[in-house]
């Protein structure tokens, strides 16, 4: 019993050590209440301590700097889920990214911009689809092809003015004036003078050349001469 009533100051110690540990813990909870308390004071104009002055403009530029963050943060974010969604679509209809966007042509009647694959200008309405490519030439009188810039056909000897192109695809073309009639076609070309060529060798039988007025015959199976229309066999 003696032993129990004396004091015994160690216990004492860690019991008080116990205890204010305790109290110190519950006043840094408190701190950052007291500390944001005071920041808003001093950004409402309540509180013009001058020595927390500094430590108060040091926290408004970090406040600006995080908001500056988090605006970046949500751009970031909003770009990750539009490559997201792109990426979901089917391959034929996926936005491309950045600049890849295909370049729109213009309009030929008043320069607005027409999208790839469109037949009519969205702004002024003009049929804007490309024309069909010119249907080749041929012989009025046998219909067999005609080289570009020959007088006579290959095939009869016809004169390439009486030659006539097969009807075009019909297309809706802008409005033009109407054309003037064709001129009348010149008379027949005399036949030109024989090429004598060089001295001893007989321009008839130099293949590739016409008899007559010595012109290269591109076709290989061509019976009359594209310059003049001599037959040329």
């Amino acid at each position: 019993m003696a032993d129990d009533a004396k004091p015994r100051p160690q216990r004492e110690i860690s019991k008080f050590k116990a205890n204010v540990r305790k109290l110190e813990k519950e006043k840094d909870k408190l701190l950052p209440d007291l500390g944001k308390a005071a920041y808003q004071a001093f950004l409402d104009g309540r509180l013009q301590e001058a020595s927390l002055a500094d430590t108060f403009e040091k926290l408004k530029a970090l406040d600006a700097q995080i908001e500056q963050g988090q605006a970046e943060i949500a751009r970031l974010t909003a770009q990750v889920e539009q490559m997201k969604a792109a990426a979901r679509l089917p391959a034929d209809v996926r936005m491309p990214t950045a600049v890849r966007m295909p370049t729109a042509a213009a309009c030929p009647y008043c320069g607005a911009a027409v999208a790839p694959g469109v037949k009519f200008c969205g702004n002024c309405g003009k049929d804007v689809a490309p024309s069909a490519p010119p249907a080749a030439a041929v012989c009025a009188n046998c219909g067999g092809p005609l080289a570009q810039g020959v007088k006579f056909c290959a095939q009869c000897g016809t004169h390439v003015d009486t030659a006539t192109a097969p009807p075009p695809m019909t297309t809706v073309s802008p409005a033009a004036p109407s054309p003037a009639p064709p001129p009348p076609p010149p008379p027949a070309a005399a036949p030109a003078p024989a090429i004598t060529g060089t001295p001893g060798v007989d321009i008839a039988s130099v293949p590739g050349k016409c008899p007559s007025c010595g012109a290269a015959v591109e076709e290989a199976d061509a019976e009359f001469c594209g310059e003049c229309g001599a037959r040329l066999s």
